[in-house]
């Protein structure tokens, strides 16, 4: 909590404008890592729910509140928002729209990685397992 303020203060005394737009992506972040998340410390599941219903489906995954607190969902579009919307292209409208979609981008990759990480996790778990099953058979004798 911090470290994150003391980051935003030094933001705030280079550009106010860039630590305007890095708080926007972040909160940006947050709120579609918020929603539907149930409001336990639970684990990370691989349980997918469907969102935005009426425009299509967009997967996201359940969420946990420590998650959202310590700044998982919000950090990557934080930075992806700043990026293109003050560093790469001069401020316009068009470069704040870009930004908005750039950290949507980055969030819906986020949870892509994450929930690819999950499932290879508990494929490499699973292999070792099975790997080093011969081992202590033997090791028994």
């Amino acid at each position: 909590m911090a470290s994150a303020a003391l980051m935003y203060v030094a933001l705030l005394l280079f550009s106010p404008l860039l630590a305007l737009v890095f708080f926007l992506g972040a909160t940006l972040g947050t709120a579609l890592g918020e929603e539907d998340a149930p409001r336990t410390y639970a684990v990370r599941t691989l349980y997918v729910r469907p969102f935005l219903t009426s425009t299509g489906y967009l997967c996201l995954p359940s969420s946990s509140w420590l998650e959202l607190s310590s700044g998982v969902w919000g950090c990557n579009p934080a930075l992806s928002a700043a990026a293109l919307a003050c560093v790469f292209f001069p401020l316009s409208p068009q470069s704040v729209l870009l930004g908005v979609v750039g950290a949507c981008a980055t969030f819906c990759l986020q949870v892509a990685l994450m929930t690819l990480t999950q499932v290879m996790k508990a494929m490499l778990y699973s292999t070792v397992v099975e790997l080093m099953k011969p081992y202590c058979l033997l090791s028994d004798v």
